[in-house]
């Protein structure tokens, strides 16, 4: 919809803005070619309970899958945050910081689909080998199509300042600090939600815990940290008197704030809107109000309020309507990524001991947990975001344009994981909880029953007869010590709210839709699921100092035959066809 503001906008540059084109002037002939960010496919988050799922979701894949354009907001100026680095990158390519991609440190592509195009292979129906499936968007990709990230390019400095203690590294020479895989989107509505029931069940155990010590002074009280079959270590309390006590948190693969963060190979993001806001910077320096404020341009390439349509007027307030565009469109994006259709199982011919009975036996699913229930008609939960307060400066020492995952929620009054949780934990006490529960501020789809919807998003999991849901995805989503040859060895890097992450921990990764998701490994270097499984223990499995060395060990004292079983156990475990 449009709203007064702009219908009473008037002029030649306004009127292209609302219709969404980019025009260019040449011999006296406009050519325009039509923004990816448009009046037709835009929403508007503060109504976004006005327009169907539908919309919402094809909005969202519009945002995904289309190439930003320049007019869109693409790009930094030449001044821009990270024309230091465009400059060195590309020195002789005569452009230098006019150059508009870096490919180190983002700005890397005009989409998301640039680097998330691939459901893996298959062999079609009547045809004899194999080719690419349909229905990529959103998907992984090859080693093409890597993160490279060295957020001190180009000083190259050995020591490491910022609002975090971080020792020092020795960097001096190094290109980059970072490699990571592109991601699969599949399922990951169900990952969220599966995230956010786990946080708020920690959260629960830790209210109890100081409820019961408060009410007992004088008596310790001892919790476990579990949630869904997955212990994050204890809390225990003891108080003197109901206002006086002493707490420990003995907390394992989880950070201080017990949010589970199912996101990103370190556990960075909660969330996939706190994720994507900082995708769209990070690759394309889409910069969302979100992420910069009302009317800020901070990469200076002379555009403000980005996502939205009129990115050239300013706003007048936060309900303006190119401020709740940026916000809308956001909005859409993640859904999109959320509701893109869940991995599933193919057939496989099952001989005793089967592949799964072997991986079992090994180990391999002490951590990658086959399957986690949700609740009743479980929803996924997008946070209604607010304009930030300007151009983001708490970032820890790194540029916040070279930031991907990280303090993407380090200004928020609560985080949403928790806001989340403290909702349906008070629900809960006052009885207004039931099934399908949307918190207020947040926007909701049913996982089960989205309605109709494209091919993209279908199939969906199968509902129990109480309309909960068993996710096979093949994680505990904690994060392990993976010992000395996959640490990280540059400055460690931080969640979504600032915490650090220690260099030798990562996330168990999802295994549902494996198979297609190679390259494997936080940065692609198993080429085969076989190395990949090897690899946990470094290059030849001999690393002792990663918890998976006694897994690998088991794994690899199996016959060839039964190391084979498990490959093609791994290998059903695929992105279906869409519908």
């Amino acid at each position: 919809m449009l709203r007064n503001s702009l219908r009473n906008l008037t002029g030649l540059t306004v009127f292209l803005v609302a219709v969404g084109a980019l025009v260019l002037v040449a011999g006296g002939l406009a050519v325009a070619q039509d923004r990816t960010v448009n009046s037709s496919v835009s929403v508007e988050q503060d109504q976004i309970n006005t327009y169907t799922v539908n919309h919402v979701l094809q909005a969202g894949r519009q945002f995904f899958a289309v190439d930003f354009l320049e007019a869109d907001g693409h790009g930094e100026g030449d001044n821009g945050p990270r024309a230091g680095m465009r400059a060195e990158l590309w020195k002789g390519a005569g452009l230098d910081e006019k150059f508009p991609f870096l490919r180190l440190n983002g700005l890397d592509s005009q989409s998301c689909f640039a680097c998330h195009n691939s459901a893996g292979t298959h062999t079609p129906e009547g045809e004899l080998f194999n080719t690419q499936k349909p229905g990529g968007v959103g998907g992984a990709a090859d080693f093409a199509s890597v993160l490279f990230g060295n957020a001190q390019f180009p000083e190259a400095s050995s020591s490491f300042s910022g609002s975090r203690e971080i020792p020092d590294f020795e960097t001096t020479g190094r290109l980059t600090h970072v490699v990571r895989t592109p991601p699969r989107a599949f399922g990951s509505g169900y990952v969220q939600e599966l995230a956010l029931e786990m946080t708020e069940e920690l959260t629960e155990i830790v209210e109890d815990a100081r409820s019961d010590a408060q009410a007992n002074p004088g008596i310790g009280v001892i919790r476990q940290l579990t949630t869904k079959g997955v212990n994050f270590g204890y809390f225990s309390i003891i108080c003197s008197s109901p206002t006086s006590c002493n707490e420990t948190l003995n907390n394992e693969g989880i950070g201080d704030d017990l949010i589970v963060r199912p996101f990103q190979a370190k556990g960075i993001a909660a969330t996939i809107r706190s994720f994507s806001k900082t995708a769209l910077d990070f690759h394309h320096s889409m910069q969302g109000v979100e992420v910069v404020g009302i009317n800020n341009d901070c990469d200076q390439d002379g555009l403000i309020n980005e996502m939205a349509v009129d990115n050239i007027n300013p706003a007048f307030n936060s309900s303006a309507l190119p401020v709740q565009q940026s916000l809308g469109n956001v909005l859409a994006l993640s859904a999109f990524t959320g509701m893109v259709r869940p991995p599933t199982e193919a057939p496989l011919i099952q001989t005793f001991p089967s592949g799964e009975n072997i991986f079992d036996e090994v180990g391999c699913s002490d951590c990658h947990v086959k399957s986690m229930k949700t609740r009743e008609m479980p929803q996924f939960r997008i946070q209604i975001a607010q304009p930030a307060e300007g151009c983001p400066t708490n970032c820890g020492g790194y540029g916040c344009s070279s930031q991907l995952g990280s303090f993407a929620e380090v200004d928020a009054t609560v985080h949403p994981a928790k806001e989340a949780a403290n909702q349906t934990l008070n629900a809960k006490k006052s009885g207004s909880f039931a099934a399908g529960f949307c918190p207020a501020g947040f926007y909701c789809i049913d996982l089960n029953n989205p309605g109709t919807l494209p091919g993209d998003f279908y199939p969906r999991l199968p509902a129990n007869k109480d309309g909960s849901v068993t996710v096979r995805l093949f994680s505990d989503l904690k994060r392990h010590d993976m010992g000395v040859q996959l640490a990280q060895t540059t400055p460690p890097q931080a969640d979504d709210a600032g915490n650090t992450i220690a260099n030798r921990e990562w996330l168990t990764q999802k295994l549902w839709g494996v198979r297609d998701n190679g390259p494997w490994l936080h940065d692609g270097r198993a080429r085969s699921l076989h190395e990949a499984i090897v690899m946990h223990a470094g290059e030849n499995g001999n690393d002792t100092s990663s918890d998976a060395h006694g897994v690998v060990q088991a794994y690899l004292a199996k016959t060839p035959a039964e190391q084979q079983k498990v490959l093609d156990f791994l290998d059903s475990l695929t992105i279906p066809l869409p519908q």
